[in-house]
């Protein structure tokens, strides 16, 4: 690990050789190959849109009523909405001034700086504490909270006026800057936070905001020397998030979020030193980090989405693949769909504006490869025959990825020159944006997840609260393909894991076998264990589950999770008439089939309707049921 003294030399060296931040963006003639650039046609066309709409909208009100919503009812929405609109203004203007130049724009580019800097915080209120009792015992007040949405504006602005704060009135300049430092940059100075030993996606976000910022404005070395080393230590909680194959138990949704801050410091760290220092290159944890979109997103942009990703599709990051694919010397991504500037409610302006200059860097198409090639990926479990994985002409992988640390099988294939997948998971019910879903499984097949995964639902209050957070859908077994056992559903809590039996592979056939006992901490329970066999030639997907119960008298509910609602044609048959395949799914005959709607709002509030496909079993003292799941043609 790099110490501060070394941190110190290198940004010393920094300065002896005349470092420049973001090179890409002041370049002459990358903005000349960018305006004239074919591939970045629609990426300007966005901006023009979206900033003549700003110069029209007014900035959407942020008042009180609103600021107190999240308090009174734990409704986010209404704020949020209004907060990340205020960014898209100001970003879309912005953008469109570094492109044209249109001095016509900087009145109103100020005028909405001017409105930041008059909001009473950068902060989110979900992630702040109003309450009396932390305002009698001196808390930390919302106006210099350092959580996400502060930090990363902190950053979002000093970038901003590293690149046109010359052309800004310099009274607004003197003042953005000071509550910069009043906001974010000072309380770091003076606190320590529990984010910064946090493994998972805040860790990354708020320590490598609030390093971009320092790297833009704090000017002295000692001053600057002691956050960076802060900001690494950080990104070594971070880090352990992941397991050494790279695989994350919150998901792509929350590591494209983390780990592009990761790089977003991580490249402004090495302009800075001029290249002393990088944290990227030569380390086989982040190339393998790096490579999880490659695993995760399917060609049709749907993905495994275990935990709290989200259930739309995953559009990606241009930029940010550009950059890995550079610095790292990997290839595989999925460049369709990844180049929209507005993909991101949330308007991020790092992410927005490396769309474009890190990508115009790559100067390709998004097509990949016109040839076969193997790639090799780390595989700290029982290898199987393809450990070196296919990258196809298509420019995705194939073979099958089983992470043993975090007990996640991934397997994708190339069947008859159609797409399909299957992953499962086992691990703990107490990971970072947990679900209760141990021995959950993803079935996808000619660009359809057809037993799904929920992804999160909206964020409210309540769903970040053990006590109430799995009472919704999404988060609670009830939502996943799991049973329910005597009435009672998987525990919260990292008592409640699974253990890996087995896991092998044939010349066709992938076996992945759990035991789940632990997953329920019932007294009824004595053991439950559930078997995988998936058949990727045959496209048929077998699920044993064995039961051992200490009573006689037991109700076991197996329940399957589906977007498109199932048909009962016969007794033990179940059909699921899906978009592009018909899939059959065969029971025991003994089973009652009950097919239940089933709405929760998802993580943009729309109401959405699943269908959970339980089989209700009288069971005995020991206990065994077949499921076999059949993907065909239309």
């Amino acid at each position: 690990m790099i110490n501060l003294r070394e941190i110190k030399k290198a940004l010393i060296y920094g300065n002896d050789n005349d470092y420049v931040l973001f090179p890409e963006v002041r370049e002459k003639s990358v903005m000349d190959f960018i305006m004239n650039s074919e591939k970045h046609k629609t990426q300007i066309e966005e901006i023009r849109l979206n900033s003549n709409l700003a110069l029209k909208e007014p900035s959407p009100i942020i008042n009180f009523k609103i600021f107190k919503e999240f308090e009174d009812t734990g409704n986010r929405l209404h704020f949020e909405n209004a907060y990340f609109k205020r960014r898209r203004q100001l970003f879309s203007l912005i953008l469109d001034y570094i492109m044209k130049k249109n001095q016509a724009y900087i009145f109103i580019i100020e005028e909405k700086l001017w409105e930041w800097c008059d909001l009473y915080s950068w902060e989110l209120p979900a992630h702040f504490d109003i309450s009396k009792e932390n305002i009698e015992e001196g808390g930390e007040l919302p106006d210099t909270t350092v959580a996400l949405f502060a930090a990363e504006n902190a950053f979002f602005f000093a970038e901003i006026l590293s690149l046109i704060g010359d052309e800004l009135d310099e009274f607004l300049v003197f003042r953005l800057k000071k509550e910069i430092f009043r906001r974010v940059i000072n309380p770091f100075k003076n606190r320590n936070y529990w984010w910064e030993t946090a493994e998972m996606n805040w860790a990354s976000v708020c320590a490598g905001a609030v390093g971009a910022t320092a790297i833009y404005l704090v000017e002295d070395i000692d001053e600057l020397s002691f956050i960076v080393d802060r900001v690494i230590k950080s990104f070594d909680s971070y880090l352990n998030s992941f397991d050494e194959d790279g695989i994350t138990a919150e998901g792509l949704t929350y590591w494209s979020y983390g780990f592009s801050f990761y790089v977003f410091f991580a490249e402004l760290l090495k302009d800075r030193t001029s290249g002393k220092i990088s944290l990227i290159k030569d380390n086989e944890k982040i190339k393998h980090i790096a490579r999880l979109p490659q695993i995760l997103q399917f060609p049709s942009r749907d993905f495994v989405n275990f935990s709290d990703a989200d259930s739309e599709k995953w559009q990606g990051d241009c930029g940010l693949f550009a950059k890995l694919e550079a610095e790292l010397d990997i290839e595989g991504y999925n460049y369709e769909n990844s180049t929209s500037l507005y993909s991101d409610h949330a308007f991020r302006w790092a992410s927005m504006v490396r769309k474009i200059f890190w990508y115009c860097d790559t100067y390709k198409d998004s097509k990949g490869p016109t040839a076969l090639k193997k790639v090799t990926m780390s595989n700290n479990g029982k290898s199987n025959k393809e450990e070196d994985h296919v990258l196809n002409k298509d420019n995705y992988l194939t073979g099958s990825f089983y992470f043993k640390e975090s007990q996640w099988l991934v397997d994708r294939r190339n069947i008859n020159g159609n797409f399909v997948a299957f992953a499962a998971k086992g691990g703990n019910n107490d990971e970072p944006h947990n679900h209760n879903d141990l021995g959950h499984f993803i079935l996808h097949y000619k660009n359809e997840n057809i037993f799904m995964d929920l992804g999160s639902p909206e964020y409210l209050k309540e769903y970040f609260n053990d006590k109430t957070r799995y009472d919704f859908l999404t988060a609670s077994s009830l939502g996943h393909s799991v049973p329910v056992i005597n009435d009672s559903e998987q525990k919260y809590g990292r008592l409640s894991f699974s253990k890996v039996i087995d896991y092998k592979t044939t010349d066709s056939k992938i076996l992945f076998k759990l035991d789940l006992t632990r997953a329920y901490r019932i007294k009824t329970l004595v053991n439950f264990e559930r078997e995988f066999i998936w058949d990727y030639k045959l496209l048929e997907l077998t699920i044993n589950d064995s039961f051992n119960l200490n009573k006689a008298n037991n109700i076991i509910k197996e329940a399957f999770i589906t977007k498109v609602k199932p048909e009962l044609i016969e007794k033990g048959k179940v059909r699921i008439n899906a978009d592009n395949s018909i899939v059959e799914m065969l029971y025991p005959e003994n089973l009652q089939c009950i097919i239940e709607e089933c709405n929760f709002k998802n993580h943009s509030g729309e109401e959405t309707t699943v269908y959970r496909t339980s089989f209700l079993a009288e069971a005995s003292y020991i206990e065994a049921y077949s499921f076999k799941i059949r993907l065909m043609d239309k």
